[in-house]
């Protein structure tokens, strides 16, 4: 009977050491990888979420630099719109001073002169790129002007009129621009077609009275023009400040998911510490048993 109770207890104690050498090999590997789980298999369902969080943050950050590149174009487009707004504003008041009755034929041909630079202006800003290269108003075809310049006409519209959406990940998706035309118009409605009728009145229509109602007549569409790009210069605020709505709210959750994925995944290493110390205290008590167990069975065996 003793033998048999010896042997138990032999088998036990050789159990709770290897089992505690187990224990304590996967807390010295969590300590020294500051990994909590070494497979999926160590906790399933905690690995299914580490996953499921890596895999939005992945998307998260994807997402984050798409409204980057959203935001620089849409930056740009708002500095140009601006630009064209002073542009338009100054060549209303030119128009304007040209067509008072005191204003003599040298007067309207420097008036003329400084409509042509302002168009020029305009013109720059309608062609300016972006620092890949590309071109700002080009809509999807961004390698080419979207205004070609030729020597009979005013500039002519030559980009795509369409302007695919930037995708935010589950944020949805943001239009980071808008297509030239949309904002300078095309053909005979455009900002350069309407300049370059306003140089040709000033200096070709002969009579006083006709040559206002026909600078009349530009300068109204002159203002159209003024209220396109104001518009247009709205609507690519908002989608800023939709950015940066985004942006606060992409940020706290980022924290909060950091916080989740580092409480599943990382080790907590004063805890593990503590379990490290416990362990090897269990183990070398175990140990100290084992010896006496492995001595009383020799005793046994020899009496």
């Amino acid at each position: 009977m003793t033998r048999i109770g010896t042997g138990g207890a032999f088998d036990r104690a050789t159990a709770q050491m290897a089992t505690l050498d187990a224990r304590l090999g996967t807390a010295q590997a969590r300590i020294a990888t500051g990994r909590r789980l070494s497979s999926a298999a160590d906790a399933p369902l905690d690995a299914a979420r580490i996953t499921a969080l890596a895999r939005r943050q992945a998307i998260d950050a994807q997402a984050a630099r798409n409204a980057d590149t959203a935001r620089l174009r849409l930056s740009l487009s708002d500095t140009a719109m601006a630009a064209t707004d002073t542009a338009l504003e100054r060549a209303q008041e030119v128009l304007i001073a040209a067509m008072s009755a005191s204003t003599g034929t040298a007067d309207r041909a420097a008036a003329a002169v400084e409509i042509i630079s302002l168009s020029d202006d305009i013109l720059a800003t309608a062609n300016v790129r972006l620092p890949d290269g590309t071109y700002l108003f080009g809509g999807n075809r961004t390698d080419r002007a979207p205004y070609a310049v030729t020597d009979e006409t005013p500039p002519v519209w030559q980009g795509d009129s369409h302007l695919d959406p930037v995708p935010l990940g589950q944020d949805g998706f943001i239009r980071a621009g808008e297509p030239g035309d949309t904002v300078f118009g095309s053909g005979s409605t455009s900002v350069f077609a309407t300049l370059s009728g306003i140089q040709s009145a000033l200096v070709n229509t002969s009579g006083s009275e006709a040559r206002n109602q026909r600078l009349s007549a530009l300068l109204d569409q002159l203002s159209g023009h003024g209220e396109t790009v104001t518009t247009a210069r709205a609507g690519i605020g908002g989608r800023l400040a939709r950015l940066d709505a985004l942006a606060e709210r992409r940020a706290a959750a980022a924290i909060d998911i950091a916080a989740e994925r580092s409480r599943l995944e990382d080790t907590d290493i004063a805890a593990t510490a503590t379990l490290v110390q416990r362990t090897l205290l269990l183990l070398q008590a175990t140990r100290d048993s084992f010896a006496r167990i492995r001595a009383t069975s020799l005793f046994d065996s020899l009496r």
